[in-house]
């Protein structure tokens, strides 16, 4: 495989050329030699999906020159149809079927990963990452099923518990 045919190693030394500092000529013409030959792959139309949307968002809004944690949100739909994601929440969210059996419940799973990848962000931490918005989504359940079918005195009872808790207790 030559260098030019090697479009998603193309596309991650262009992305690496904007963290270049003033003076490395090496990343500049790096950078000179990406953009044309990304390019002329895209104009070809010989890339599939979803690679040829990452280079056609990347020529037009490099991720350097964004907000990472805005550019995440636009890589959603790309990540969804790559073959290399992590399906383990997707299949723990479909195996509890919730859609079908607590109607009212809000689906938040996305949302609450978010929210923790905003803490644990690096790659590390994807297990802290995985538990995190499993939790996320179990007590958004359970705010959801307290809205939802607590009488006034259950609800009462359960605040107060909930109030007198007391963390000397849980060790």
């Amino acid at each position: 495989m030559s260098l030019t045919s090697d479009v998603k190693g193309l596309l991650e030394l262009y992305e690496a050329s904007y963290l270049r500092v003033h003076g490395e000529d090496i990343l500049e013409e790096a950078l000179g030699f990406t953009t044309t030959h990304l390019g002329l792959a895209k104009a070809a139309e010989t890339i599939e999906y979803p690679l040829s949307a990452l280079v056609s968002h990347a020529l037009y809004q490099p991720i350097r020159k964004g907000l990472s944690r805005l550019e995440a949100r636009r890589f959603i739909s790309f990540y969804q149809d790559d073959a290399s994601h992590n399906k383990t929440l997707l299949k723990w969210k479909n195996g509890l079927d919730l859609a079908t059996k607590l109607p009212f419940a809000r689906d938040r799973l996305v949302e609450g990963y978010l929210w923790v990848l905003g803490v644990y962000f690096e790659p590390q931490y994807s297990f802290a990452r995985e538990i995190l918005a499993k939790t996320f989504v179990l007590v958004t359940l359970m705010d959801d099923i307290y809205d939802a079918y607590g009488t006034l005195e259950e609800l009462q009872l359960l605040t107060n518990a909930v109030q007198r808790l007391d963390a000397h207790y849980i060790n």
